[in-house]
């Protein structure tokens, strides 16, 4: 059980989708889950996602457009993770970001909020 989840939504990201897989990836924390949810996208995303290999990255689709807010719901459908976040398919996480909202939480003591 991979201690944190990163929930992202993507629809027709192609472009931006592959730096935003990379840069969790590249996490210095490598306790994580990527959950990427495809929400029917008409562009290359599915070729961008065919070619994810690393285990911790699971893919779902939604065979047609029901918007960002079911797509992130069908991600949280799959979180296993004691803490979970999201990342926009068009964003990227700085290198330290998960071990430096980690260790904000150990340092509050709260064991039961969402990072």
């Amino acid at each position: 059980m991979p201690v944190i989840s990163v929930i992202m939504a993507t629809y027709d990201r192609a472009d931006t989708l592959q730096r935003a897989i990379d840069s969790v990836v590249r996490q210095s924390y490598g306790d994580w889950e990527l959950i990427i949810v495809d929400d029917g996208s008409t562009d290359a995303t599915a070729e961008v996602l065919e070619s994810v290999t690393d285990p911790r990255i699971g893919v779902y689709r939604h065979a047609h457009n029901r918007g960002m807010h079911a797509a992130k719901n069908t991600g949280l459908d799959h979180v296993r993770g004691e803490w979970f976040t999201t990342l926009d398919a068009d964003d990227e996480m700085v290198p330290k970001a998960l071990e430096v909202m980690l260790a904000s939480a150990e340092r509050t003591g709260d064991r039961k909020s969402v990072v």
